[in-house]
């Protein structure tokens, strides 16, 4: 099934693409040299690289190893096969890296409450400490948590929970 990604976010590259990558090889989920069709796919598609980590960034940096998702047909299961893509529904669509399989979900709630400017997140009906708040957001692709509650708020009705879910394609869980 599609699963697409941004390449930018509010106007900022999100380097969805390879920090995707970084997960799927540091995790041992698929072998680096698998990747490297994609990458000369890109570049004769869109006649350039695409954005990429900067390497110090990328030398201390897990990668990115689930997507967060709203679900209301619970479409997403383990064993599900994700079809990595950016660009979706338009001509310029691309398949990023190899088909593999949904290897867990877990449940994700959030609440924003605006006038202390908190994101509450639960997780499979554990609230998160801080520290592992920043795990998220870094596992999410960002660069934060401050980046990841930016993102995050506008998603969240005040007052409102928003139950959605984490999609992981590596053995990492919270």
């Amino acid at each position: 099934m599609i699963l697409p990604f941004s390449t930018q976010i509010n106007g900022k590259p999100t380097y969805f693409i390879d920090k995707i990558w970084i997960g799927l090889s540091l995790k041992h989920v698929i072998n680096a040299r698998n990747l490297e069709p994609f990458f000369t796919d890109y570049r004769y598609k869109f006649g350039k690289s695409f954005d990429q980590v900067e390497r110090p960034l990328a030398d201390n940096y897990f990668g990115k190893l689930h997507t967060i998702r709203e679900d209301k047909t619970d479409r997403w299961k383990e064993g599900r096969m994700i079809d990595f893509f950016i660009n979706n529904r338009t001509k310029d669509a691309f398949r990023f890296a190899p088909r593999i399989p949904v290897i867990s979900t877990q449940i994700i709630f959030f609440d924003y409450f605006p006038k202390i400017g908190k994101l509450n997140v639960i997780i499979d009906g554990k609230h998160l400490s801080p520290e592992r708040l920043e795990i998220l957001a870094l596992n999410d692709g960002f660069e934060n948590f401050q980046e990841f509650k930016e993102y995050f708020k506008n998603v969240v009705s005040t007052g409102k929970p928003k139950k959605m879910k984490i999609i992981h394609w590596t053995n990492f869980k919270y």
